[in-house]
C-alpha cells in the first residue's frame, strides 16, 4: 500500500510491543511490511529504531486517524491480527491493545475474524 506514512508502521510496532517484548517473528513480519511500503532511507531508519525502542499505546494516541481511508484502517486492523499472532502466542495485553486500537480507528464493531472471512469469501468468488 504505497503512500502510507510512518504513522502506519508505528501503529504496527506498538502492537508488537504491547506485551513489552518484540519477538523475532514480529520483527521479521514488520521488516517485510516496511519493505512493502517503499519508504525512503530516512523513513526506514526511523522505523528500524522501533525494533529496539518500544512504542507504547500512548505514542500512537495522538496520531490523526482521519488521514487513513477506511480501507487503510481495515488493513491496519488485519495486520494487527497478523502481528499479534506472529510469535504464536496471543497475550491478554495484545488483545486489550487491539481492542483499544479499534476504538482509535473507529472500527469498534469490526471483528478481525470477520475481515479474514470476508477476504476468504472474496478469494472464493475469484478462485
Amino acid at each position: 500500500m504505497k503512500g502510507l506514512n510512518l504513522d502506519y508502521i508505528k501503529i504496527l510496532f506498538a502492537i508488537a510491543w504491547a506485551d513489552s517484548e518484540l519477538q523475532k517473528e514480529e520483527q521479521d513480519l514488520l521488516s517485510e511490511v516496511i519493505l512493502s511500503l517503499e519508504f525512503n532511507e530516512e523513513e526506514i531508519r526511523v522505523a528500524e529504531r522501533w525494533k529496539t525502542k518500544p512504542v507504547i499505546f500512548e505514542d500512537i494516541k495522538s496520531i490523526d486517524y482521519q488521514q487513513f481511508s477506511h480501507e487503510q484502517k481495515m488493513h491496519i486492523l488485519l495486520l494487527s491480527g497478523s502481528v499479534v499472532k506472529a510469535d504464536g502466542v496471543v497475550t491478554d495485553e495484545e488483545i486489550t491493545f487491539v481492542d483499544r486500537l479499534k476504538k482509535l480507528l473507529g472500527l469498534e464493531s469490526i471483528d478481525i475474524e470477520d475481515i479474514v472471512s470476508d477476504i476468504e469469501d472474496s478469494i472464493d468468488i475469484f478462485g
